[in-house]
């Protein structure tokens, strides 16, 4: 599946592209979640990854080093639930993304990183 029609499902409605937008035409061949700072070591080209971005919230400048070495996997994009422990994507962040055509999606606080669009 692109990941412009995942965005599309009831679950990622209210999820807001951040940066990386032309990259929506990556292919999401499976989703993971990160609970560990060296989740690049277990990374899969067209994985999407999920986070409340916990493990690097007090190292944010560690963002820019996951998108850099995500992108260079191949990974299909970076979705973050902001306002929890990481406020906002680090404008620096958003530029790699834009260069490097790696999309970066905001999660809404109210999603469940668990909840799939088939648990409505």
């Amino acid at each position: 599946m692109l990941l412009a029609d995942l965005l599309k499902t009831p679950c990622y409605s209210k999820a807001k592209i951040v940066s990386g937008e032309q990259g929506l035409s990556r292919k999401v061949h499976s989703v993971n979640m990160m609970d560990a700072p060296d989740i690049i070591d277990f990374l899969k080209p067209q994985e999407l990854l999920l986070t409340t971005a916990y493990v690097i919230k007090d190292r944010p400048e560690e963002l820019e080093s996951l998108v850099s070495q995500m992108a260079k996997v191949g990974c299909a994009g970076l979705a973050i639930k902001t306002k929890r422990f990481l406020a906002e994507i680090p404008r620096q962040v958003a530029d790699l993304s834009n260069r490097l055509n790696f999309p970066i999606i905001e999660l809404p606080l109210d999603l469940s990183l668990g909840k799939s669009s088939t648990n409505r």
